[in-house]
């Protein structure tokens, strides 16, 4: 009986073995079909690119140190010109006294905008931007150069009317503002100390300039 058994078992191993051996070769298969799936999914990672600015194109570190420069090229007649500063269009950078230096746009915005913070008049005033193109503007307006009976809103007129009295007709007038660009100019002289310390000096020139 143990003889028979073990030839079974012998039989049997030797009809199960060259099957798990497959299932072997076929889970293989598998797990590098599975691999070279997952490859083909992933996308490539794109090349890193790096944008190199000129030294022309790094903004200042702060406003003071703009002006810092801008005084730099001025005492030097325009020997030592900080390749940051920008001239207007048409101008020449190495000559500030034809026309300066433009403001970097960050910081003349917060001067801007300081001015409005600032001020108890501008800051109630309606903000009406124009194109670059243009240097003034037409809006309708009530024609009102009084503030007597009948000229209000330009002639509308408001009364007690009697029993049966003739009404005396009335109607607003209207015409066109003009409003037209001016230059605003500020001068302001700074100390040597002031001059040296670009922190100083900005606060002072932020605070001046919102001021006057």
């Amino acid at each position: 009986m143990g003889k028979e058994n073990e030839a079974l078992r012998t039989e049997l191993e030797d009809t199960i073995k060259p099957l798990t051996d497959k299932v072997k070769e076929l889970e293989g298969k598998l797990e590098e079909y599975k691999a070279k799936d997952i490859e083909r999914k992933v996308p490539a990672e794109d090349p890193e690119v790096k944008i190199i600015k000129d030294a022309g194109d790094q903004p200042f570190e702060s406003l003071g140190k703009q002006l810092q420069a801008v005084m730099v090229a001025e005492t030097s007649k325009g020997r030592t010109v900080d390749v940051r500063l920008k001239a207007p269009t048409g101008l020449s950078e190495g000559q500030p006294s034809e026309g300066g230096f433009l403001v970097q746009t960050d910081y003349a915005t917060s001067l801007l905008e300081k001015v409005y913070a600032d001020s108890s008049v501008v800051s109630r005033v309606t903000r009406m931007p124009i194109s670059a193109n243009s240097n003034s503007i037409k809006i309708p307006a009530v024609s009102e150069s009084s503030r007597a009976d009948g000229s209000r809103f330009g002639g509308i007129r408001a009364y007690w009317l009697n029993e049966a009295g003739t009404k005396t007709p009335s109607q607003p007038a209207f015409e066109q503002v003009a409003l037209e660009l001016k230059k605003l100019i500020g001068l302001c002289y700074a100390t040597d100390e002031l001059l040296q310390d670009a922190s100083a000096l900005e606060s002072w020139i932020k605070m001046a300039f919102a001021r006057v």
